[in-house]
């Protein structure tokens, strides 16, 4: 998720934006473009301190009961509960109704449900970017501004570019081998999910070759974030964003695709 993005969620958990304002950015996307958006803010949202509480709330702010396809759609049993580990998230083939947007609107409610809670407590006392005063429009743009400046200066700096080089081709190529995995043979129907099949883990050597890759990419990730935390101050989330906006920039650059166009990022 961009900073833009979060901005514009936290914004709405403070009623700085409107359901109208939220809705109406994601209705100018197209079908993949809200199929990331929503599995981005799905895994965001599963990600806080949720409570029972949240949930309830949420369907009533959407007016809607458990018995609502919606409910069941996205696991929110799971969310009452706060479970942790695996999170699973929903298949958005066929969402009830047919589109996104009445799940993307209840995602929206148990946020801002779970972030008013958590506001009224932190607000006075918290250093966390997320917490401060949206309703003046000088909070997002100062966010912004600093961020994108920061990400031109690790982007400039030479100490690390061979190492963010590295990483682009690393992903690059994991995300190459990925595609040729979630091929199907003509034979076979097209399924509605979106995960790669255990016979093909088990048996194309792509696989492992892929792993092999990422987990390179993830420990050279991890330790030019230690070392971009200790030069720039930033917390840990900026400099996780940050790292991901230097990659993206520079596969960009060299392949003419990038992280973006994936749904994690």
């Amino acid at each position: 998720m961009s900073l833009e993005e979060e901005i514009a969620i936290n914004q709405f958990g403070q009623g700085a934006l409107s359901e109208a304002d939220m809705l109406n950015a994601f209705a100018q996307l197209d079908a993949p473009q809200q199929r990331k958006r929503f599995i981005q803010l799905y895994l965001h949202v599963a990600s806080q301190k949720l409570a029972a509480s949240d949930v309830d709330q949420a369907l009533s702010n959407c007016s809607l009961t458990t018995e609502d396809p919606v409910n069941k759609y996205l696991n929110l049993a799971y969310f009452k509960v706060g479970s942790k580990g695996i999170i699973y998230t929903p298949y958005t083939e066929e969402p009830p109704e047919g589109d996104l947007v009445k799940p993307y609107k209840v995602l929206l409610y148990v946020f801002k449900a779970n972030y008013q809670r958590r506001y009224a407590v932190e607000k006075d006392n918290s250093t966390m970017w997320w917490y401060q005063d949206f309703s003046k429009s000088k909070t997002a743009q100062d966010l912004l501004d600093t961020h994108r400046r920061l990400a031109e200066e690790i982007y400039a700096n030479a100490s690390f570019r061979t190492e963010f080089m590295t990483m682009a081709k690393l992903w690059h190529t994991y995300y190459d081998m990925m595609q040729t995995l979630r091929q199907e043979p003509p034979a076979e129907p097209k399924t509605r999910f979106d995960f790669i099949r255990y016979d093909q883990i088990e048996h194309d050597p792509t696989w492992t070759a892929a792993n092999d890759r990422m987990r390179a990419c993830a420990l050279l990730r991890s330790s030019v974030e230690k070392a971009l935390f200790k030069q720039y101050g930033q917390d840990i989330d900026e400099i996780r964003r940050l790292t991901l906006d230097v990659i993206n920039r520079h596969m960009h650059e060299t392949y003419s695709s990038g992280i973006d166009e994936y749904i994690g990022y």
